[in-house]
């Protein structure tokens, strides 16, 4: 029947009695593989049929390397000395290479191949090899390869050189058949690699390591002899007689690869195979475990018998007991016990095999009973069958049997060593063998007597059972063919069909090692993306963490520590990239399972870098991965406290599930300095016990605390260190560090109070120039705002405490030394270490606080302006919030200067000026955070307009050309670029100063797009300018406009959003429009100094102010006498005192804004009241203020007099210079007094 009995399997590689399920894990607790560790040698070729003509799919074959000639000689007992192709793995990192070995050092199953063969069209044949051992093919990454730059038949690889099995190429040209008259000889095996311009061969370097190498076709000649590639010899592997030793590491009966207690999550311990042995395994035959002895180990004397010695016995092999597990008894043929037919129980059926007690009859080195346990094991490799043959199965007549005998009452109990019914003896009926079945019996010696399946006969149940008996289809002798640990017959039938393997006598049952593991070593991959590595156990370990869980994740901690942590509710790891791993595939792009490297995503730590291997899918359908390679243990038995050279690398003991990320992000948060500087912070601490908590800092040199008030923050950035590890190597991004700063009272002054830390490990109040100086031991405080939870869909961070440290030896770099963290029992805030598994984690409440007005509409005055841009009917004034006047135009072009920027003074106080300012908005400042405005009087806006050189403005011939619109009047412009470029600035300074201060004027100009096109002498725009003649409206003639009239009609300024000297930005002084405004605009020194003085909420840039004589004028930081810093010191300043506050921020005017009615048009005068002041010399005249309190201060807001005036007319004595008198009742007014 042919039926094929699997039989001695080893129970740890049952690769059909289970498959993986939910919560299977491919490792035990300590990463152990379950391996042989004990290899059975090859067996020489043998002279008997090793030659092979036919490939057959189905068989294991070895490779013979470099053969000599082209066939093996048939010769009976000519062993041919050979070397043969191994795959071989290396224990620690499960890496597979390929070996050259002698054939009698070769370990055996590592030596088998099972050979597939494809068909390639028009190319042929192409050949894949499968090795027995490891199931794994010939298979190299290209990208792998050694590629020399020469070819020869010498090709020497260095020594170091080694490529290990992966999958991209496994697919090799050899024969140009699978089957062919003659014996397959000698042939290069070589690849093309991905069909494209390179070959891949074989060759071995001098300890026998198999290299891939790779070369360009072009370079080698057809028959390929001018490179030295490996040529390999398909052959029949020889017949290998077992020993006990084999026998067990074959089937690792003694469980040797469990070294150690298995104690967690191993594919054994879940299939409850830990510690069982191999067993023969078969409905009809027994059930159970044996384990191979060898016979001597029990009675000493049959190791002297000299029928068994290797130089002369026949019987040289039979040397195996097989004592079932955990009894005293053995497998053995029985000796009465037999398959009886149902309709003749009489009749013979075929000798059981069963489990016994060791009996004997006599006391003699062996025996005709101690023989039926005795058998010699012979395996067959290329067809992958076990032959067991019992040492005597001699079997009582039917006659004897009818009448009730038994078979120790008869003669075989007696018989001799020849006379023993088995393989080597002919079956005779003679001497003690009177009593033996002969028709049973019948046979020539080396016809085989095994475990057969017996036939069902006429008269016989249809059952198939497994005796002890010979081949039907064996008539002749087989050959004898001695090997290292016994004589093995081989079968001489079907020789002329069967050239090319050993034809195997026809037993009925191909009994056969169960033993592969390619269920528990499969390969996978996993493709390049980030991932969150997910923890799958069946057990909770806490000798090695305590969030070691199923289901939990494999994190880093905050100082790169790798350790398992489980994603709380509160938790988004999306936006922890400390939790994620980037997964890359290396090699080449074609390959099938590439290895990958795995690296953490915040850290840049490298986890691993090899192959994974997958144990199925759990009940979710997620994919069990794991690894083999022991260099990579970090998380065993440290309790994840380890240093990172330790702990960093994942865990060979781990069974693991890639979980793709979604939308991650860098996990920091990180604010422009733009944003920073137009926001204040504060820090709500988010913890159920602990509501309505605040950091919060009261006086200098006081300790941080939590309070129920929250203290408003400044944030600084210091520094912005790339970080991290994205796809294809980089950084993901910089985490921003920052210095806090308490927030100062309004925009324009500088307290300087930070946050620090001490000696305490205690993070204090203090002013910039102590932890400068380092007073008491006190150092800058630098924070990453790291995010760690969600509280409400909103992100909260940790403060992670940096400090400067020296890095690759000569390097300086910010380096994480600690968390922030409150104390319990006095809410002081200290730093604690980076190790722990819970910090504190605030919500950043940010708090708007624009530096700069948004006319469209900002935090702070709301929209209430967004309809006084570009508007002649609505327009803007400023008022001075200490004297009350307006900013307005005064005209002194009869007198030959300019039209000026001035406010209203004493001598204005009978009439009011025209304050209106028509604002244009600065296109390219729009909406950011420094909206740019341009201030004009006398506007004229044009929609565009045509021009045509002939017919003028608007004319509607094919001649005509669009262009832009404009704004055109005069423009308020600070008048430094006048004086740093004017050729007269010495005879003519008096046109662009006041006591040494810039002016500000109103020049003509015209706003066209992104510039300012400022007319020069004598061109103005009454003169540049033509008329519609149908609506008699005037437009600028575009050719004035030209680009090559700059220079010579206009100067053209940018407007880009930038500092300039036309272009006014509003700066607010408080968090309130009442607190006032300031004119920030620009100075020439600024670029030429420094450009970042001229930045965005600048403490040392230019604004309007007033000059000793009341005169607006540009205050500057940068003037004649030098540069005085102050800015902070965490700005790039110095913080050094400030020598001389004229002209710096907390010095600039305060003004008002106001809305006014337009238009903005020539200065004009107004009724005002019919109170008069007078300056003369020492005195300031009040006229029309009798009964009402007159108010006299100077320009520093210093009260000078104060009085009830008791008569119309009052004289006030003053002291020389501007003052301000306030009357009751009414605006100040300026006075100038002698």
């Amino acid at each position: 029947m042919n039926k094929k009995f699997s039989t001695l399997m080893a129970c740890a590689f049952m690769a059909s009695a289970f498959s993986l399920g939910a919560q299977t894990h491919a490792l035990t607790a300590q990463g152990e593989i379950p391996y042989r560790t004990q290899a059975v040698l090859s067996e020489q070729f043998d002279a008997c049929l090793t030659g092979v003509k036919a490939i057959n799919p189905d068989y294991y074959y070895q490779l013979q390397v470099n053969a000599n000639g082209s066939v093996v000689t048939e010769d009976q007992n000519d062993l041919v000395p050979a070397k043969v192709l191994v795959q071989v793995r290396d224990y620690a990192t499960g890496n597979l290479t390929l070996k050259v070995m002698d054939i009698d050092k070769a370990p055996l199953t590592g030596s088998l191949w099972r050979i597939e063969v494809k068909d390639n069209g028009l190319r042929g044949k192409e050949f894949v090899f499968v090795n027995r051992e490891t199931g794994y093919t010939i298979n190299y990454d290209c990208a792998d390869a050694f590629e020399p730059t020469t070819v020869s038949t010498t090709i020497n690889v260095d020594a170091n050189q080694t490529t290990i099995i992966k999958d991209d190429n496994n697919r090799w040209e050899w024969y140009s058949d699978d089957e062919q008259p003659d014996i397959f000889g000698p042939k290069k095996v070589y690849s093309y690699v991905h069909e494209g311009d390179k070959v891949m061969g074989l060759i071995a370097k001098t300890d026998g390591d198999v290299v891939a190498v790779k070369v360009k076709k072009s370079l080698l000649n057809d028959e390929m002899t001018n490179i030295n590639f490996l040529t390999l010899t398909v052959r029949t592997a020889g017949a290998k007689v077992l020993t006990a030793k084999d026998i067990n590491s074959m089937i690792d009966a003694e469980g040797s690869w469990q070294n150690r207690t298995s104690n967690n999550e191993a594919i054994f311990n879940a299939f409850g195979l830990i510690g069982t042995k191999a067993a023969i395994t078969n409905e009809d035959l027994v059930t159970g475990a044996y384990l191979a002895q060898e016979v001597a180990a029990v009675y000493p004397a049959y190791a002297a018998w000299d029928m068994v010695q290797p130089a002369s016995g026949k019987f040289f092999g039979y040397n195996i007991l097989l004592n079932k597990k955990t009894t005293d008894k053995y497998l053995m043929v029985a000796t009465d016990e037999t398959h009886e037919s149902i309709q003749n129980p009489s009749l013979h059926g075929g000798l059981k095999v069963i489990d016994a007690k060791l009996a004997r009859v006599n006391e003699e080195a062996c025996d005709a009973l101690l023989a039926r346990y005795i058998w010699k094991a012979t395996y067959y490799a290329t067809n992958d069958s076990l032959v067991l043959e019992p040492l005597n199965a001699s079997v009582i007549t039917t006659a004897l049997k009818q009448a009730g005998k038994k078979w120790n009452q008869t003669k075989l109990a007696d018989a001799t060593a020849d006379e023993y019914y088995n393989t080597i003896n002919a079956g005779s009926t003679t001497g003690n063998n009177v009593d033996l079945n002969g028709e049973f019996a019948k046979k020539a010696e080396k016809i085989p007597v095994a475990l057969t399946a017996m036939n069902a006969t006429n008269g016989i149940d249809s059952r198939t059972v497994i005796t002890v008996g010979q081949p039907q289809n064996a008539v002749t002798s087989g050959h004898d063919v001695k090997t290292a640990n016994g004589i093995a017959i081989v079968a001489a039938e079907n020789h002329a069909n069967q050239p090319y393997c050993y034809p195997y006598a026809n037993m009925n049952v191909k009994v056969n090692f169960n033993n592969t593991y390619l269920p528990i070593l499969n390969r996978t991959t996993q493709a390049t993306g980030i991932y969150y590595l997910q923890l799958s156990t069946t057990k909770t370990n806490s000798s090695l963490d305590e969030k070691r869980l199923n289901g939990s994740y494999l994190v880093a901690d905050y100082a790169g520590h790798y350790r398992y942590d489980v994603w709380e509710a509160e938790q988004n790891f999306a936006h922890m990239p400390a939790t994620q791993w980037v997964v890359e595939q290396l090699g080449c792009p074609e390959g099938g399972n590439r290895w990958v490297k795995i690296t953490n995503r915040e850290f840049a730590s490298q986890a691993f870098m090899g192959q994974l291997y997958t144990a199925g899918k759990n009940a979710e359908g997620k994919e069990l991965v794991y690894i083999i390679n022991h260099n990579y243990q970090g998380l065993r038995g440290h309790n994840n406290v380890a240093t990172p050279v330790t702990n960093n690398a994942l865990n060979c003991a781990d069974t693991l599930i890639f979980a793709a990320v979604e939308n991650p992000t860098i996990g920091y948060l990180n604010i422009a300095d733009d944003v920073l500087r137009e926001n204040k912070y504060a820090f709500n601490l988010i913890e159920k016990d602990f509501s309505n908590q605040f950091l919060s800092a009261n006086d200098v040199i006081e300790n941080l605390r939590l309070s129920t008030t929250a203290t408003n923050f400044e944030f600084f950035r210091v520094a912005a260190p790339a970080f991290g590890y994205k796809v294809g190597g980089g950084t993901i991004g910089e985490k921003y560090l920052y210095k806090v700063k308490v927030s100062d009272a309004n925009k324009i002054d500088n307290d300087h109070v930070w946050v620090a830390y001490d000696n305490n490990h205690k993070f204090v109040i203090a002013s910039e120039n102590d932890i400068n100086a380092g007073i008491d031991g006190l150092k800058w405080a630098t924070f990453a705002f790291k995010e760690n939870s969600e509280n409400e869909g909103v992100d909260c961070y940790t403060l992670v405490h940096h400090e400067l440290a020296t890095v690759d030896h000569d390097q300086t770099a910010y380096q994480p030394v600690g968390v922030l963290s409150k104390e319990l029992q006095t809410a002081h805030i200290k730093a604690i270490d980076l190790c722990q598994r819970e910090y504190d984690v605030f919500d950043i409440i940010p708090d708007a606080r624009p530096l700069y007005m948004n006319m469209r509409g900002d935090a702070v005055v709301g929209d209430k302006y967004a309809s006084y841009i570009n508007s002649e009917e609505s327009c803007m004034k400023f008022t001075h919030t200490k004297t009350a006047g307006n900013l307005f135009e005064r005209s002194l072009l009869a007198e030959g200067l300019l039209n000026y920027l001035d406010i209203e003074t004493l001598s204005d106080a009978g009439s009011r000026k025209n304050a209106a300012l028509y604002v244009d908005e600065v296109a390219a400042a729009v909406d950011s955070r420094m909206p740019q405005y341009m201030f004009v009087i006398r506007p004229d806006s044009a929609v565009a307009y045509t021009w045509c050189s002939q017919h003028g403005i608007n004319s509607t011939c094919e001649h005509s050309a669009p262009y832009k619109g404009y704004v055109a009047g005069e423009f308020l412009v600070n008048l430094n670029d006048s004086i740093h470029a004017s050729i007269n600035k010495l005879t003519d300074a008096s046109k662009f100063h006041s006591d040494n201060y810039t002016r500000l004027a109103f020049v003509e100009a015209i706003h066209q797009g992104d510039f300012l096109y400022v007319l020069k002498a004598p061109y103005t725009i009454a003169s540049i300018s033509a008329a519609d003649p149908a609506t008699e409206k005037m437009y600028v003639v575009p050719t004035y406009l030209a680009a090559d009239q700059e220079g010579i009609v206009y100067d053209k300024i940018a407007l880009d959003g930038a500092h300039n000297n036309v272009a006014f930005a509003i700066r607010y002084v408080g968090d309130t429009e009442e607190d006032g405004i300031m004119l920030e605009s620009y100075d020439v020194a600024m670029a030429e100094a420094d450009k970042s003085e001229a930045g965005i909420g600048s403490f040392t840039g230019a604004w309007v102010t007033l000059n000793g004589t009341g005169v607006p004028v540009l205050g500057k930081f940068h003037n004649e006498n030098g540069n005085h810093d102050t800015d902070d010191s965490v700005g790039g300043g110095n913080s050094a005192p400030v020598k001389d506050f004229s002209q710096v921020i907390n010095q600039a005017a305060v003004f008002a804004p106001n809305a006014t009615e337009g238009p903005a048009t020539d200065t004009e005068e107004v009724e005002v009241a019919t109170i008069k002041v007078i300056s003369g010399n020492g005195s300031v005249t009040v006229i029309g203020a009798e009964g009402k309190t007159v108010t006299i201060s100077n320009v520093l807001g210093q009260t000078i007099a104060n009085t009830v005036v008791t008569s119309n007319e009052a004289t006030i004595s003053t002291p020389a210079g501007v003052v301000f008198v306030a009357v009751e009742g009414e605006a100040a007014v300026k006075a100038i007094v002698k």
